[in-house]
């Protein structure tokens, strides 16, 4: 792992490969009757839970790093949220998802705590979220991903960056295996981050019921809990900017 320049353990990593590639694969082999099984789990969490629905998603199959050029490789299939119900049954699904660092002022970045109707209430993260596939035909690649996190950042947080501002900062891969680009974005100066909590507070139902500017994992961890990808992000920010 040493090799790519990684930050984690066998269980969460950062890095920052030198080259990314995506290639369209063919999607989980699964039994007839386990997906019949995933859907009817599915369909009782959408009962309890109204606002689940059964959205789009990008499955990650596989992923090869490249020891001497630090390349990194993608498998990928387009999908939806009730194959995830398939973990209950022994498949390791994972998923492609975008997430953004904002970095504030005095070395700290933006973090939220997100809102009680999400799929990780309560825990810290970045803005972001799973991404869509993209159109039929079109390339799985940086722009849409990009165009992606942009979107979300929006969504979240009310903070516009152009997609093509955004820069592609790491690859980090956690909880599930589960595959996230992290781009930088532009520095937030006083005002934005001011804006950023009206939008959070006047917001009906928020992505984010709380805003926080961290520098280190002590502070992150005196928030509460987070996801898993966030420490290891910030510590490989502060080796860069000291």
């Amino acid at each position: 792992m040493e090799e790519f320049g990684l930050i984690g353990d066998d269980r969460v990593w950062v890095g920052q490969p030198s080259e990314l590639q995506f290639e369209r694969g063919d999607g989980p082999r699964v039994a007839h009757e386990e997906a019949q099984a995933a859907d009817r789990l599915f369909d009782a969490a959408t009962r309890r839970n109204p606002g689940l629905f059964d959205g789009p998603l990008v499955l990650v199959e596989r992923c090869s790093l490249e020891a001497i050029s630090s390349r990194m490789v993608v498998w990928w299939s387009p999908s939806t949220y009730r194959t995830l119900a398939l973990r209950r049954f022994g498949h390791r699904i994972s998923t492609l998802f975008v997430t953004v660092l904002v970095p504030t002022f005095g070395g700290k970045v933006l973090v939220g705590r997100a809102g009680p109707l999400t799929a990780k209430a309560g825990l810290w993260q970045f803005p972001g979220g799973s991404v869509t596939p993209p159109p039929t035909g079109a390339p799985l690649d940086i722009d849409h991903l990009a165009t992606e996190a942009s979107r979300e950042l929006l969504e979240e947080t009310g903070l516009w960056r152009e997609p093509r501002t955004l820069k592609l900062w790491a690859v980090c891969r956690g909880d599930h295996h589960n595959v996230g680009m992290c781009f930088r974005a532009a520095d937030m100066d006083v005002r934005e981050l001011a804006d950023v909590r009206d939008f959070v507070t006047n917001c009906d139902e928020p992505e984010f019921d709380q805003l926080a500017a961290v520098r280190t994992g002590t502070e992150l961890a005196a928030l509460g809990r987070s996801v898993d990808y966030v420490e290891p992000c910030l510590r490989l920010y502060r080796s860069e900017s000291g």
